[in-house]
């Protein structure tokens, strides 16, 4: 057996579906003149990888509390109330933290708006994807204006077709999540009204 041979075994198993063995048989022969050939079979179907765990607010929660301090772990539950009201929610699939996205309605479809996750760190708007789906872009501007004027590091030009990130703490100060809210509720009417 040599890494060429094991990765053409791994290659035919995963095009062909099904199993593949190679078996390698080890020649020794001692001193005396004895002869053993010893048997190693290589290939057949590896363990499937651990399914990924399935997140949901109990569990996202329980998780933030190990990794954020109290008052952003406040943010983060209005955070998940706000986008409750605000469209669509559902919880992503990741091993080492947990996360939740918010869907908002445009045209007959879905637009990603954000996306939370567990450690306050690393969060990220979906701008990229809402100009892929036809979102006009001076809107997106303006909205990155608005949470540029509560201390988002944004820019109106570099952000709009990009995947900014933020932290959750920026949204500790309770008028600071207000203005938030209102924003991210005008944005979302503004949308709707051009279904």
């Amino acid at each position: 057996m040599n890494p060429d041979l094991q990765r053409i075994i791994n290659y035919m198993e995963n095009v062909l579906s099904m199993e593949i063995y190679a078996l390698e048989l080890r020649y020794f022969k001692d001193k005396d003149g004895m002869e053993i050939l010893v048997p190693n079979v290589h290939g057949g179907k590896k363990k499937p990888p651990k399914p990924l765990p399935t997140w949901n607010w109990d569990r996202f929660i329980e998780d933030a509390k190990k990794k954020v301090d109290a008052a952003t772990l406040a943010t983060l539950q209005k955070l998940y109330e706000f986008s409750l009201q605000l469209g669509r929610v559902d919880f992503g699939k990741g091993r080492t933290y947990g996360t939740f996205r918010v869907w908002l309605p445009y045209k007959n479809d879905e637009i990603k708006l954000y996306v939370i996750t567990s450690t306050g760190k690393g969060n990220w708007f979906g701008f990229k994807s809402m100009v892929g789906k036809q979102v006009d872009k001076g809107l997106i501007s303006e909205y990155v204006k608005q949470l540029k004027s509560l201390g988002f590091k944004l820019d109106e030009k570099k952000h709009v077709e990009a995947y900014p990130t933020f932290e959750t703490a920026i949204l500790n100060q309770e008028e600071k999540f207000s203005e938030f809210k209102k924003y991210t509720n005008e944005l979302k009417e503004k949308l709707l009204s051009r279904s």
